[in-house]
């Protein structure tokens, strides 16, 4: 009951306070159950057991300390999980980390020992098993159907919520990182799921890293067989789409769009083939679909802080330095970029999608927008189309390089007379 008690302060406190190890071996030493399911299970107001909390206090320790007693690894609803809050940890966390891997591992591998050994002789079920290897997206069902045939499972082997993958590492911030070193420790172990599409975002594990920028993982998957060419579900967002999010939002893994890496053979691999440009979205920022280029617009919040200029210079130079933006290679770039920014100045209203928080694509919501003015459908049209041609015709008189003449035209710099490009 002490434990209990102990356990059921807020994380807030506890990460000020975090429990002492000698505590918990005090605890354990006179038989705590760490891993108790349901009723009278140690854990705090939100559900949130031994483990987790010292994870989430980085107390290497504690945690070391619990794995050996096989605390539960279950992840309670709302939350990281054990691997993705152990991540959050940084690199100097990487052996906690390992040592979670190998608990997972283990875990997975008796649950499916355990199956074997509990399931009737003549069950299909049973026959998948002898067939397949045991897989962190169908451990719940396999619960559940040991539940059903009235098998009891052993609390060390309570499984996390339906659905989470060891590779997902979506993340608002992009701190959930995996190496590849961590990840060849995870597919020896028998996850060889890479190429899944996870529940909560619709999106691949190498769409989700391409979500938070982490590219040496991207080429990891890509060798595990994981296709470069993913798309998202319901949008068709690909790589490309979800990196330029990025760009517009780095985080605090990033700070800085600038300190986001490239990858020259990914993104050739990825730009070379047009049907990788555009998602399915429809819209007037992008009507033929919303590309990277009109994705770090619409996702940019930088118009909200800083000048109309200052904005636009900046986000140009960024894409055309992470290349996103190549009207060298690429002359439509320029009119996907004159129409973004069009749409923008107007400050009309999406009527596409944006990309969230985890780099799942919704609806665009009222609240979520700058502007606020209105038009008539007829009013936009031609107001957006006489823009754009203001545009287009500066751009002809102008002599700068094909990457700033939009500048230019944007802008109402007065051109310098620039050589023209060769």
């Amino acid at each position: 009951m002490f434990a209990k008690r102990l356990l059921c302060e807020d994380l807030h406190f506890r990460r000020e306070r975090p429990v002492n190890t000698l505590v918990y071996t005090q605890l354990i030493d006179n038989g705590a159950q760490f891993s108790r399911p349901f009723t009278g299970c140690i854990e705090d107001s939100l559900g949130r057991r031994p483990l987790h909390l010292a994870v989430a206090c980085r107390q290497d320790e504690t945690d070391i300390l619990l794995l050996k007693a096989e605390c539960s690894l279950y992840t309670p609803e709302y939350s990281s999980s054990l691997l993705q809050e152990s991540l959050k940890g940084g690199r100097k966390f990487d052996h906690v980390t390992s040592r979670i891997i190998e608990a997972l591992i283990d875990r997975h591998t008796r649950l499916l020992e355990w199956a074997m050994l509990m399931l009737p002789d003549a069950m299909e079920s049973r026959e998948q098993l002898q067939q397949h290897s045991i897989s962190e997206r169908e451990a719940s069902k396999l619960i559940d159907t040991l539940t059903k045939w009235n098998c009891i499972v052993p609390p060390s082997l309570e499984v996390d919520r339906d659905g989470e993958g060891v590779y997902d590492t979506a993340d608002l911030q992009g701190t959930i990182r995996l190496t590849s070193v961590l990840a060849d420790k995870l597919w020896d172990g028998g996850f060889h799921r890479v190429d899944d599409y996870a529940p909560i975002n619709k999106l691949t594990p190498l769409l989700q890293s391409w979500f938070i920028g982490d590219l040496d993982m991207i080429s990891w998957f890509v060798k595990k067989g994981a296709s470069p060419f993913s798309k998202s579900h319901e949008y068709l967002h690909c790589g490309l789409h979800l990196y330029a999010a990025r760009l517009a939002y780095p985080g605090v893994y990033f700070i800085e769009a600038k300190n986001i890496p490239i990858h020259q053979e990914l993104f050739q691999q990825l730009t070379e083939r047009r049907d990788m440009w555009h998602d399915s979205c429809s819209c007037l920022c992008s009507s033929e679909g919303c590309t990277p280029i009109s994705i770090t617009f619409k996702q940019y919040h930088g118009f909200d802080h800083m000048p109309r200029h200052s904005a636009i210079t900046k986000i140009l130079r960024i894409l055309h330095s992470k290349l996103l933006y190549q009207p060298e290679k690429y002359p439509d770039h320029i009119q996907q970029l004159l129409s973004a920014v069009t749409f923008e100045e107007m400050q009309l209203f999406h009527t596409c999608c944006c990309i969230g928080q985890l780099g799942q694509g919704h609806d665009w919501e009222p609240w979520q927008l700058r502007g606020r003015r209105r038009y008539s459908d007829q009013d936009v049209d031609v107001e957006f189309k006489r823009r754009l041609h203001s545009y287009n015709l500066k751009m002809l008189e102008c002599r700068c390089s094909i990457v700033y003449k939009p500048l230019c035209a944007l802008l109402d710099y007065t051109c310098k007379k620039k050589p023209a490009d060769t």
